[in-house]
Parts: structure tokens; C-alpha cells; sequence
């Protein structure tokens, strides 16, 4: 046989033998084509990509989304080894962070960094020679994902002793009062934070919380910064000044008083100021208002943004810098 027959036969019997085919399915929520899901604001979805190799021979592959950047893929990406007959699973995370509502489409990549290179000598005869090539076009695994606006975060956990008789009217005549005593200040409140306690001797006080306190450092606590806005209806004590039924703000000065103010920010009463020691470590600093009723104005230590309640009222940990 000529070289020149010799030649195109091999070339037939090596197309014919060369087949390496590597499909890639996630692990959950996906398609084996690719992905389709649906996802609110600020959340992630965790996905895996399966890498198969059936191939007689270990190669070396690459797993890539150039052009997905909402797609996070793991350290092991950039070159897998995978055995022969064998899988690898590479991890990808679809990520919404920064991303605005609406679709958005992209590909995750499948490609065999050294699998052309492989030739294995099979057999040959006078009048053909076998040789198996092992190769494994680049995949191509679609990604369309739709965001969601989040869900609105759940209102925070009402006090245990809180009034349950107050009707929802009620509640936000008591709200709007409060924010407009705050407005007068150039201060704005958190309605939600409307908490209303019932008193074990009898009366009634109502606290919303003044925004962004989370911002507020030790140093403009030490030079006055109201926190509350009060809205009381207290008994009269057996001794001493009664606090006549009305509205009123809460100013504390750090480390050792607090103000009660009436509706013209006129200070009516310093409030001794208690500290007590959270199970984790934190203090919190409440004023005296009344014989068992103290009002939180100050949490030292690890700053929190989540609200916790602290004797029936939310809580909220500032900076102690």
C-alpha cells in the first residue's frame, strides 16, 4: 500500500475513534442545558458544575464565565484534573449584590486544556493504522437569571408586657404626635420602632426611636444627643414630682445623666443613669424614669444593627468609638 493510501485511512479511522465529550449539569435548580431561575435582591444561589472525563487517560480542564459577572466560580476553576472515566465538580455562585432588577443572561465555559495533545497508537496492520485522539470541543452552558426585588424586611418582635388593647389608629396618632415633636427638633424617628408598655403600678409609656442612632459615637453622646421621643401617662408617686401626662424627648449626656425634655426642649429632670451587663459582654446604660421603669439610652460595645429587646424595649447597640 502507498503512504499516500496509508495516510487517508488513518485519517479516517482517527476521526472516527475521536469522541470526548463533556457535558456539565449543577448540582440543584438547574436545567442539564444550563440554568433558568428566578432570585430576589441580595441573595446568592449555589450551583455546581460536574466536569466528565471519558477519556482512558487523566486531562486537565477549565471552567470560566468571562463574560457572566454575576457568576462567582471557585478556586479550582482554572484547572481541573480529572481522572479517567472519572468527575470533578466545580462550584459556582450566581450573586445578585449590586444588581438591579431585571434578566440577565450569560454562559458558564467547559474546556479540555490538554486533551488534544493525547494520541494513543491503537494498532496497525498493511493496511491501516488505528490511533484514538482524544478530543473535546469547548462547552457552552447558558445561565438566565431574573431578579426579584427583596422582600421587605419583617417588622421587629413586639415587647412581651406591650399594650395589646391599643387599636391600630391609636398606635399611629401616637406615632405621628412623636415624629412631629422630633420634626421640631430637625429630627426624624422610625415609625415602626412605636413601642407602647404597660407599667406593673399602673400608666402607660410609649418610646419611638430617633433614625440613624447607629451613627452616633460616644463623644456626641457626652455632649447631649436625643434618643427617644416619649409619649406618658404615669400615676402620681407617693412622693416627690409627679411627670405630668404628655409628650417628651429623651436626651442623654454620657457618662452620668440623662434629660427628660418637654415639647420646647426645655430640660424638666435629670435622670440617673443605670448600667447593666448583657450575657455577651455589652452594657447597656438606661435612664430612671420612674421606680422600676428604665428607659435604654446607650449600648456600649460591638455595634449591632439588628434590634434586640432589653425589659419589654428594642434595643439597639452603637459604636463605642
Amino acid at each position: 500500500m502507498s503512504s499516500g493510501r496509508r495516510r487517508a485511512r488513518w485519517l479516517a479511522i482517527a476521526g472516527l475513534l475521536a469522541a470526548c465529550p463533556l457535558p456539565a449539569a449543577p448540582r440543584r435548580g438547574a436545567a442539564e442545558a444550563g440554568w433558568k431561575f428566578t432570585i430576589a435582591q441580595g441573595e446568592t444561589a449555589p450551583a455546581v458544575v460536574k466536569v466528565w472525563n471519558h477519556c482512558a487517560s487523566a486531562f486537565h480542564y477549565r471552567v470560566s464565565a468571562p463574560k457572566t459577572p454575576f457568576a462567582r466560580l471557585g478556586p479550582t476553576a482554572d484547572r481541573v484534573r480529572v481522572e479517567a472515566g472519572k468527575t470533578a465538580d466545580v462550584e459556582v455562585v450566581f450573586a445578585t449584590a449590586g444588581l438591579a432588577t431585571g434578566f440577565y443572561e450569560g454562559e458558564v465555559l467547559v474546556e479540555c486544556l490538554d486533551c488534544g495533545r493525547k494520541r494513543t497508537f491503537l494498532g496497525e496492520t498493511e493496511d491501516w493504522v488505528a490511533i484514538r485522539v482524544c478530543e473535546s470541543p469547548q462547552q457552552r452552558f447558558p445561565v438566565e437569571m431574573t431578579v426579584v426585588p427583596a422582600p421587605a424586611p419583617a417588622p421587629p418582635p413586639r415587647p412581651a408586657n406591650e399594650v395589646r388593647n391599643i387599636d391600630l389608629a391609636m398606635r399611629d396618632r401616637m406615632a405621628d404626635a412623636l415624629a412631629r415633636l422630633a420634626a421640631k427638633r430637625g429630627l426624624t424617628v422610625v415609625p415602626e420602632s412605636l413601642t407602647v408598655l404597660s407599667l406593673p403600678a399602673g400608666g402607660l409609656v410609649a418610646g419611638v426611636r430617633v433614625a440613624e442612632l447607629e451613627k452616633l459615637t460616644a463623644t456626641e453622646l457626652a455632649a447631649g444627643a436625643e434618643l427617644l421621643f416619649l409619649h406618658l401617662d404615669l400615676p402620681a408617686p407617693a412622693s416627690g414630682d409627679a411627670i405630668p401626662a404628655g409628650e417628651y424627648a429623651l436626651s442623654v449626656r454620657l457618662p452620668n445623666a440623662a434629660l427628660l425634655l418637654d415639647a420646647q426642649g426645655a430640660a424638666l429632670r435629670e435622670l440617673p443613669l443605670a448600667a447593666e451587663r448583657l450575657p455577651d459582654g455589652r452594657t447597656v446604660y438606661a435612664a430612671a424614669l420612674a421606680p422600676e421603669l428604665l428607659l435604654p439610652v446607650w449600648c456600649a460595645g460591638e455595634a449591632s444593627p439588628a434590634v434586640t429587646l432589653w425589659r419589654g424595649w428594642p434595643l439597639l447597640c452603637l459604636a463605642a468609638g
